[in-house]
């Protein structure tokens, strides 16, 4: 293999889309704090400014990564070009390769004596990820290579065929993004009523559905037009805790209520809903553990399997 890659165009576009909200939440952020009715404006201006300001630099910066970077593949030489330095690995010199499904698209992380270099997958179209999935594969010895069964079950095996889908499987189009989006926007107008209400700002009204917007677009550019093969989850491979986890997603607005009732001073009121917020992230937060856990068990089982099926020797544990 000799050739150049380029992080792909698709990326760059959701980048943009990232840094256009960004500026838009500042200004209304600043539109917020310019009514006086809002207590230390000019700290909450300072703090919100430099949060949005923050993340329009980070955008600014992955675009300059975008422009400069460049992955050369040339036989069993590989050359990382960066935005701050270069990087040059000899494959032969590769001591530890370390499949990884994350970050989102997989990553490759290879090591020599003095060189660590990490191939983010993500960053380039399926066909090029698919090519250098097998190049490397191919060039690099299997006994130094760890996670590859997780990484070819849950990423790509590098094989070419376009996958059909099976029995179990569902297909992700845009129209059923549009479907899963549009009955949360009830929930979401609630929800805004009830920050307006809380708040005494109808302007507050609008801000649930400024994230609820970003995910809609970003799930809608980052799905093909033919759609994405997933498996689906029947109730018996539901994780534990989804129900529970949906069971408070569905009572937060109550809860909410509940508290405006029950506590009419404005004082103990505000006290109580960070209390409930507090105690609400907890609970959300250990039951994500356990789904994760979970979640993670099941796959590993699922990923020896596909291995032996391929006809590979499963990794020892």
């Amino acid at each position: 293999m000799h050739e150049t890659f380029r992080i792909k165009k698709l990326a760059r576009n959701v980048i943009l889309l990232c840094l256009l909200f960004f500026i838009a939440m500042g200004v209304f952020s600043a539109f917020v704090f310019s009514d006086r009715k809002v207590p230390h404006p000019w700290i909450g201006a300072f703090v919100i400014g430099c949060f949005w300001s923050c993340c329009a630099v980070a955008c600014f910066w992955y675009l300059l990564v975008c422009w400069k970077s460049r992955l050369i593949v040339e036989g069993d030489r590989v050359t990382k070009i960066g935005v701050i330095g270069t990087k040059d690995l000899v494959l032969g010199d590769v001591v530890e390769v370390r499949w990884r499904t994350w970050p989102q698209g997989g990553s490759l992380v290879l090591k020599s004596f003095g060189t660590r270099m990490t191939i983010d997958f993500n960053e380039y179209t399926t066909d090029q990820r698919d090519r250098l999935v097998r190049h490397f594969r191919d060039r690099l010895g299997r006994s130094s290579q760890v996670g590859w069964e997780l990484f070819a079950f849950r990423i790509t095996s590098g094989e070419t065929k376009e996958r059909v889908p099976e029995e179990g499987d569902v297909v992700v189009t845009r129209r059923r993004w549009d479907r899963l989006f549009l009955w949360m926007i009830p929930l979401f107008l609630a929800t805004g009523a009830l920050l307006a209400w809380q708040s005494g700002h109808w302007g507050m009204i609008v801000i649930p559905f400024v994230p609820l917007t970003l995910l809609w677009t970003v799930s809608r550019i980052t799905t093909p037009a033919r759609g994405l093969i997933a498996p689906r989850l029947s109730k018996e491979e539901w994780p534990p805790g989804i129900l529970r986890m949906w069971v408070g997603i569905v009572l937060f607005l109550p809860i909410m209520l509940a508290i405006k009732w029950l506590f009419p001073e404005r004082g103990s009121q505000d006290t109580a809903v960070r209390v409930a917020a507090v105690l609400i992230s907890i609970y959300f937060f250990i039951e994500s553990i356990v789904i994760d856990r979970w979640v993670r068990r099941r796959t590993v089982e699922k990923a020896r399997a596909a291995a032996i099926a391929r006809g590979e020797d499963p990794e020892p544990q």
